[in-house]
């Protein structure tokens, strides 16, 4: 995993969740990501952006960046993403980014 950037200020942040609710998505995000790559899946770097807002599950987008991977791979992991932890903000939308390198042979 790379960096992690928080999008919206962080007092909006420190008003809508807690930093233990934050990791626990970002490391489940991770672990979803890790399981829906196959072990013989060349490697690649991804950029994913996480949405939080108060109504609904987290919106995970997803931008490859350098060699683009299979389109079958992505939606895989678009579909593993989808089993996130479900963390709703209290009040505002929260937007942040997170760089993965993504690697089957890695695990």
């Amino acid at each position: 995993m790379g960096d992690i950037r928080l999008l919206t200020e962080q007092p909006i942040f420190d008003r809508n969740t807690t930093a233990e609710k934050l990791v626990t998505l970002i490391k489940g995000t991770h672990d979803r990501i890790s399981k829906a790559v196959p072990p013989t899946a060349p490697g690649f770097k991804l950029l994913v952006q996480i949405t939080l807002t108060p109504r609904n599950r987290p919106k995970f987008e997803m931008l490859p960046k350098g060699e683009p991977p299979q389109k079958q791979l992505l939606e895989s992991i678009s579909e593993s993403l989808k089993k996130a932890p479900d963390l709703r903000s209290k009040t505002d939308s929260l937007l942040l980014q997170i760089d993965f390198t993504v690697s089957g042979a890695n695990r």
